[in-house]
């Protein structure tokens, strides 16, 4: 079962993970470059690729849990473990990253009727005009349109962000099936509303700063987003509070 947390542990999650990721930084930034690598390089293949880097994010994140696991007990942790999804997690995982896929798609089909709608509406509401150029009526209805579709699309996408916020490590560690993992993460990340709102702040900020300097900075905020949100696992899965500090 989780636990509700006080709104400053949502800053101390950072912490925890950049301790975490003192531990190791060299193999975490190898293991996290390496995934975006894998990544860009399966969404090239034509129609499929972006179907099968869906489905090994799962798997590879699992594998990056399973390395902060490994370095949070003072336990040997190597290269290898990225790749600890495909073992005998494999198929939990798969389900899960399945489900992920699948609710993705149904976003974006929701997402394309609602723009497709909003076209046809600015056809319907004069078109285009004798110089080629959309009508001010349909320029309105097609602002209107996307604007709908922004505001879906961030709806639709928040329960999704907020069943699988745990949902790995919670097969990973606690064992959990694939839909129980889902539920239990959405429940455990709305009891915790408040410390994630300021996650997500701190998370603005470090993203911006990250960018700067030719992108460079993601190669450590990465590692160290994993490496907070195995903090916050443990943190509101834990029996104990703290449970990250030294």
């Amino acid at each position: 079962m989780h636990r509700t947390v006080s709104i400053e542990r949502g800053a101390a999650w950072y912490a925890e993970g950049w301790r975490l990721f003192t531990k190791s930084p060299g193999l975490l930034i190898g293991m996290t470059a390496v995934l975006v690598l894998i990544m860009l390089l399966l969404n090239l293949i034509p129609f499929l690729g972006w179907l099968i880097s869906m489905l090994a994010v799962v798997l590879l994140a699992a594998g990056l849990y399973v390395a902060l696991d490994r370095l949070h007990k003072n336990e040997p942790a190597g290269f290898n473990l990225l790749f600890a999804g495909f073992g005998e997690l494999f198929r939990p995982l798969l389900i899960l990253a399945l489900i992920f896929v699948g609710a993705q798609i149904v976003i974006s089909i929701v997402i394309a009727l609602v723009v497709g709608g909003g076209m046809m509406g600015a056809t319907l509401m004069g078109g285009m005009m004798p110089g080629g150029e959309p009508s001010p009526e349909a320029m309105a209805s097609m602002l209107q349109a996307g604007m709908t579709a922004l505001m879906l699309a961030l709806i639709l996408a928040l329960p999704l962000f907020m069943a699988y916020t745990f949902a790995v490590p919670l097969v990973c560690f606690s064992k959990r099936e694939p839909v129980s993992s889902l539920k239990e993460s959405f429940f455990a990340v709305a009891a915790n509303w408040a410390p994630f709102i300021v996650f997500g702040l701190i998370y603005i900020v470090l993203a911006v700063v990250a960018s700067i300097p030719f992108m460079l900075g993601w190669l450590v905020l990465l590692p160290v987003l994993f490496a907070a949100g195995y903090a916050a696992y443990r943190d509101v899965f834990a029996e104990q509070p703290n449970v990250m500090t030294p």
